[in-house]
Protein backbone atom coordinates (compact mmCIF):
# COMPACT_ATOMS: atom_id res chain seq x y z
CA UNK A 1 0.00 0.00 0.00
CA UNK A 2 1.33 3.41 -0.97
CA UNK A 3 1.97 5.70 1.99
CA UNK A 4 1.38 9.47 2.10
CA UNK A 5 5.08 10.17 1.55
CA UNK A 6 5.13 8.14 -1.66
CA UNK A 7 2.01 9.90 -2.90
CA UNK A 8 3.43 13.35 -2.13
CA UNK A 9 6.71 12.52 -3.88
CA UNK A 10 4.84 11.30 -6.97
CA UNK A 11 2.71 14.43 -6.87
CA UNK A 12 5.82 16.60 -6.68
CA UNK A 13 7.38 14.81 -9.65
CA UNK A 14 4.18 15.24 -11.68
CA UNK A 15 3.98 18.93 -10.82
CA UNK A 16 7.58 19.42 -11.86
CA UNK A 17 6.91 17.67 -15.18
CA UNK A 18 3.94 19.97 -15.81
CA UNK A 19 6.03 22.96 -14.77
CA UNK A 20 8.72 22.04 -17.31
CA UNK A 21 6.15 21.48 -20.07
CA UNK A 22 4.67 24.94 -19.65
CA UNK A 23 8.07 26.57 -19.20
CA UNK A 24 9.47 24.97 -22.35
CA UNK A 25 6.32 25.83 -24.28
CA UNK A 26 6.51 29.47 -23.23
CA UNK A 27 10.10 29.60 -24.46
CA UNK A 28 9.06 28.11 -27.80
CA UNK A 29 6.30 30.70 -28.15
CA UNK A 30 8.85 33.49 -27.71
CA UNK A 31 11.20 31.94 -30.28
CA UNK A 32 8.32 31.37 -32.71
CA UNK A 33 7.28 35.01 -32.43
CA UNK A 34 10.81 36.18 -33.24
CA UNK A 35 10.81 33.87 -36.27
CA UNK A 36 7.50 35.37 -37.41
CA UNK A 37 8.94 38.88 -37.14
CA UNK A 38 11.96 37.70 -39.09
CA UNK A 39 9.59 36.35 -41.74
CA UNK A 40 7.93 39.77 -42.00
CA UNK A 41 11.31 41.42 -42.58
CA UNK A 42 12.01 38.79 -45.23
CA UNK A 43 8.72 39.63 -46.95
CA UNK A 44 9.68 43.32 -46.92
CA UNK A 45 13.05 42.53 -48.46
CA UNK A 46 11.37 40.53 -51.25
CA UNK A 47 8.60 43.04 -51.91
CA UNK A 48 10.96 46.02 -51.92
CA UNK A 49 13.89 44.14 -53.40
CA UNK A 50 14.82 46.81 -55.92
CA UNK A 51 13.49 49.83 -54.05
CA UNK A 52 14.53 49.57 -50.38
CA UNK A 53 15.57 53.23 -50.50
CA UNK A 54 11.94 54.28 -50.97
CA UNK A 55 10.52 51.97 -48.28
CA UNK A 56 8.15 53.91 -46.04
CA UNK A 57 7.07 51.92 -42.97
CA UNK A 58 3.99 54.12 -42.61
CA UNK A 59 2.89 53.56 -46.22
CA UNK A 60 3.40 49.86 -46.91
CA UNK A 61 1.97 48.29 -50.05
CA UNK A 62 -0.99 45.90 -49.94
CA UNK A 63 0.99 42.67 -49.56
CA UNK A 64 3.23 44.02 -46.81
CA UNK A 65 0.28 45.57 -44.92
CA UNK A 66 -1.77 42.37 -45.19
CA UNK A 67 1.18 40.38 -43.80
CA UNK A 68 1.55 42.92 -41.01
CA UNK A 69 -2.13 42.67 -40.01
CA UNK A 70 -1.89 38.86 -39.88
CA UNK A 71 1.18 39.16 -37.64
CA UNK A 72 -0.69 41.57 -35.34
CA UNK A 73 -3.53 39.08 -34.83
CA UNK A 74 -1.17 36.14 -34.37
CA UNK A 75 1.05 38.22 -32.09
CA UNK A 76 -1.82 39.07 -29.74
CA UNK A 77 -2.90 35.43 -29.59
CA UNK A 78 0.68 34.35 -28.86
CA UNK A 79 0.96 36.97 -26.13
CA UNK A 80 -2.17 35.62 -24.43
CA UNK A 81 -0.85 32.07 -24.82
CA UNK A 82 2.40 33.15 -23.17
CA UNK A 83 0.52 34.75 -20.29
CA UNK A 84 -1.59 31.62 -19.75
CA UNK A 85 1.51 29.42 -19.65
CA UNK A 86 3.12 31.79 -17.15
CA UNK A 87 0.06 31.54 -14.92
CA UNK A 88 0.30 27.74 -15.00
CA UNK A 89 4.03 27.87 -14.25
CA UNK A 90 3.36 30.03 -11.18
CA UNK A 91 0.55 27.74 -10.01
CA UNK A 92 2.70 24.60 -10.23
CA UNK A 93 5.65 26.36 -8.58
CA UNK A 94 3.40 27.33 -5.65
CA UNK A 95 2.07 23.79 -5.39
CA UNK A 96 5.64 22.45 -5.21
CA UNK A 97 6.36 25.03 -2.53
CA UNK A 98 3.35 23.67 -0.61
CA UNK A 99 4.77 20.14 -0.79
CA UNK A 100 8.15 21.36 0.47
CA UNK A 101 6.32 23.08 3.31
CA UNK A 102 4.50 19.84 4.10
CA UNK A 103 7.81 18.00 4.38
CA UNK A 104 9.28 20.79 6.51
CA UNK A 105 6.32 20.73 8.88
CA UNK A 106 6.59 16.96 9.17
CA UNK A 107 10.39 17.06 9.52
CA UNK A 108 11.55 20.47 10.87
CA UNK A 109 15.18 19.33 10.69
CA UNK A 110 14.93 19.47 6.86
CA UNK A 111 14.33 23.22 6.75
CA UNK A 112 17.97 24.44 6.99
CA UNK A 113 18.86 22.29 3.96
CA UNK A 114 16.06 23.47 1.66
CA UNK A 115 17.31 26.21 -0.66
CA UNK A 116 14.05 26.60 -2.57
CA UNK A 117 11.10 28.42 -0.94
CA UNK A 118 8.35 26.83 1.11
CA UNK A 119 6.13 29.92 0.89
CA UNK A 120 2.99 29.12 -1.10
CA UNK A 121 2.55 32.80 -1.98
CA UNK A 122 5.63 32.87 -4.21
CA UNK A 123 6.37 33.39 -6.96
CA UNK A 124 4.08 36.37 -7.36
CA UNK A 125 2.18 36.58 -10.61
CA UNK A 126 3.21 40.21 -11.16
CA UNK A 127 6.19 41.98 -9.60
CA UNK A 128 7.82 44.89 -11.40
CA UNK A 129 11.39 44.01 -12.32
CA UNK A 130 11.26 40.38 -11.16
CA UNK A 131 10.33 36.88 -12.33
CA UNK A 132 8.53 37.01 -15.70
CA UNK A 133 8.20 40.80 -15.82
CA UNK A 134 11.00 41.47 -18.32
CA UNK A 135 9.99 38.61 -20.59
CA UNK A 136 6.42 39.88 -20.75
CA UNK A 137 7.65 43.44 -21.29
CA UNK A 138 9.95 42.40 -24.14
CA UNK A 139 7.15 40.52 -25.88
CA UNK A 140 4.75 43.38 -25.22
CA UNK A 141 7.12 46.03 -26.62
CA UNK A 142 7.66 44.12 -29.87
CA UNK A 143 3.95 43.37 -30.19
CA UNK A 144 3.05 47.01 -29.48
CA UNK A 145 5.46 48.40 -32.09
CA UNK A 146 4.16 46.00 -34.74
CA UNK A 147 0.53 46.82 -33.87
CA UNK A 148 1.26 50.56 -33.89
CA UNK A 149 2.85 50.18 -37.30
CA UNK A 150 -0.35 48.58 -38.57
CA UNK A 151 -2.51 51.34 -37.04
CA UNK A 152 -0.42 54.14 -38.55
CA UNK A 153 -0.58 52.46 -41.98
CA UNK A 154 -4.37 52.24 -41.80
CA UNK A 155 -4.66 55.88 -40.66
CA UNK A 156 -2.42 56.91 -43.51
CA UNK A 157 -4.64 55.08 -46.01
CA UNK A 158 -7.72 56.71 -44.54
CA UNK A 159 -6.04 60.09 -45.10
CA UNK A 160 -6.39 61.45 -41.58
CA UNK A 161 -5.99 65.27 -41.75
CA UNK A 162 -3.20 65.46 -39.16
CA UNK A 163 -0.82 62.61 -39.73
CA UNK A 164 2.72 62.42 -38.39
CA UNK A 165 4.07 58.90 -38.70
CA UNK A 166 6.79 59.03 -36.03
CA UNK A 167 4.61 60.82 -33.48
CA UNK A 168 1.66 58.47 -33.94
CA UNK A 169 3.91 55.41 -33.92
CA UNK A 170 5.45 56.50 -30.61
CA UNK A 171 2.04 57.43 -29.14
CA UNK A 172 0.30 54.17 -30.01
CA UNK A 173 3.34 52.07 -29.01
CA UNK A 174 3.43 53.67 -25.56
CA UNK A 175 -0.28 53.12 -25.01
CA UNK A 176 -0.15 49.50 -26.20
CA UNK A 177 2.87 48.68 -24.02
CA UNK A 178 0.95 49.92 -20.98
CA UNK A 179 -2.10 47.90 -22.07
CA UNK A 180 0.03 44.74 -22.38
CA UNK A 181 1.32 45.23 -18.83
CA UNK A 182 -2.17 45.90 -17.46
CA UNK A 183 -3.55 42.88 -19.29
CA UNK A 184 -0.88 40.64 -17.76
CA UNK A 185 -1.47 42.09 -14.29
CA UNK A 186 -5.26 41.71 -14.65
CA UNK A 187 -4.99 38.12 -15.86
CA UNK A 188 -3.08 37.20 -12.71
CA UNK A 189 -5.89 38.53 -10.51
CA UNK A 190 -8.50 36.42 -12.35
CA UNK A 191 -6.53 33.18 -12.65
CA UNK A 192 -6.72 30.03 -10.55
CA UNK A 193 -3.75 31.40 -8.60
CA UNK A 194 -6.11 33.83 -6.89
CA UNK A 195 -9.19 31.61 -6.94
CA UNK A 196 -7.51 28.76 -5.07
CA UNK A 197 -6.06 29.99 -1.79
CA UNK A 198 -3.28 27.55 -0.95
CA UNK A 199 -2.42 29.02 2.47
CA UNK A 200 -6.01 28.71 3.69
CA UNK A 201 -6.29 25.18 2.26
CA UNK A 202 -3.11 24.02 4.02
CA UNK A 203 -4.10 25.64 7.30
CA UNK A 204 -7.49 23.93 7.17
CA UNK A 205 -5.80 20.53 6.84
CA UNK A 206 -3.76 20.97 10.02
Amino acid sequence: MTGPNDFIIKEYEKLYDLYRIHYDTSQKISYAYLLILGGFLLILSLVYNDSMSVLNFCALNDLALFSLLIIIIVGFCMFMMLVEHKMKIILYARCMNAIRRWFCDANPSFKPYLLLPTDVNVPKHFVIGKDFFWEIISFGVLNSIITSLGITNLLNRWQIPYFNCSELLFFFSLILIVLHILLYAWRGTTSIIQGYNLPDFIDNQE
